[in-house]
């Protein structure tokens, strides 16, 4: 099933963390989750942006399907599509966009 936003919002999925080790130690994804406060997350689908009311003009978010970006772990709404996780949040809910060194977007 497609989702498609409104407005300024997008369609999100955010990454899962693996295991990780600390020497012999393995530490599950569910104790590593709850000390992260930031999540990473993949751009799925983006609304068509928000009309200035003065103007008429339609501002686009900054952002297009397959960014890597930065979210705060309570932003925006959890669902569940096809069985894969995903999220609807607003264009001011992005704490960062992640790019490479060379400017380009991951």
């Amino acid at each position: 099933m497609r989702i498609i936003p409104r407005g300024s919002r997008l369609v999100i999925k955010p990454e899962r963390t693996m295991e990780q080790r600390v020497g012999n130690l393995i530490i599950p994804e569910t104790v590593t989750s709850l000390t992260e406060k930031d999540i990473r997350a993949t751009v799925l689908e983006v609304g068509p942006g928000v009309r200035n009311p003065r103007t008429g003009i339609t501002l686009a978010p900054d952002v297009e399907p397959g960014d890597k970006i930065v979210i705060s772990k309570w932003a925006g709404s959890r669902m569940y599509v096809d069985r894969q996780e995903i999220m609807l949040i607003d264009v001011s809910e992005i704490l960062a966009i992640l790019g490479s060194e060379t400017g380009q977007t991951v």
